[in-house]
């Protein structure tokens, strides 16, 4: 196996057929030194390529080896058995998201700016999901709308190492559920539709829907680059 990075093997047969045979010559300082250098190059892209996607072979892995198949939502008292209560807006900082058929269970920060990249980096950075500064809180009501994100048009590769919360949403289908806790209360969102747009097609930061409360989730598409946005819309139930 180690004679790949060797630039002539160690051990020479030479089999001579009548006036026909093998002839191995030993290569120049140069031309070792160049394939030194070509070998040096292959095993640090390996080890790089290994270090950014290894969190995205942990998600996928997990995803598929995981016999959990609890349903969240017996766990926790809808909204539709309360009593109508006046809707008191106040201002939320930090929430939790839980999408449980992928696993995926974070904090959301609120107010971070899509388009300030020290702001949304220092965010990312920490497995964090963003809230998009302008969108609206989990819970506002029809027509309000909560856009979130673990990656963003400005985002370089190495948030493929640094934040593996949305990897798998495009795993989910029409009718998953999402959770969203925030302090005493819990919402619930049925998946409605999904989307693949342009890195720039920025419009979705200020989409509403008349009479549905909905929340969109954004993440790098295709998995592990940053070439395009892959949407995800859930409506609250």
């Amino acid at each position: 196996m180690l004679d790949f990075f060797r630039p002539v093997p160690k051990k020479r047969k030479v089999k001579i057929k009548g006036s026909n045979g093998i002839v191995f010559r030993n290569l120049s300082k140069k031309s070792k030194l160049s394939f030194y250098i070509v070998n040096f190059v292959f095993l640090i892209s390996l080890w790089y390529f290994l270090y950014l996607y290894i969190p995205l072979i942990k998600s996928m892995a997990t995803f598929y080896l995981s016999s959990d198949t609890t349903n969240y939502a017996e766990n926790i008292s809808l909204m539709e058995d309360k009593k109508e209560e006046i809707l008191v807006v106040k201002e939320i900082f930090e929430y939790e998201i839980n999408i449980p058929k992928i696993q995926a269970k974070a904090k959301v920060k609120t107010k971070v700016s899509p388009y300030n990249i020290d702001e949304y980096m220092a965010v990312l950075k920490n497995n964090t999901v963003a809230q998009a500064k302008g969108s609206d809180t989990p819970g506002s009501g029809a027509g309000s709308m909560s856009y979130l994100f673990a990656h963003s048009t400005e985002a370089n590769i190495n948030m493929v190492r640094k934040n593996a919360v949305f990897y798998l949403l495009e795993k989910l289908e029409i009718d998953d559920e999402v959770f969203v806790n925030i302090e005493d209360d819990t919402y619930r969102y049925v998946i409605y539709d999904k989307k693949i747009v342009e890195a720039k097609e920025l419009q979705y930061l200020n989409y509403r829907e008349e009479n549905e409360e909905i929340i969109i989730m954004q993440t790098c598409w295709p998995l592990g680059t940053s070439w395009k946005r892959y949407l995800v819309f859930a409506k609250r139930v």
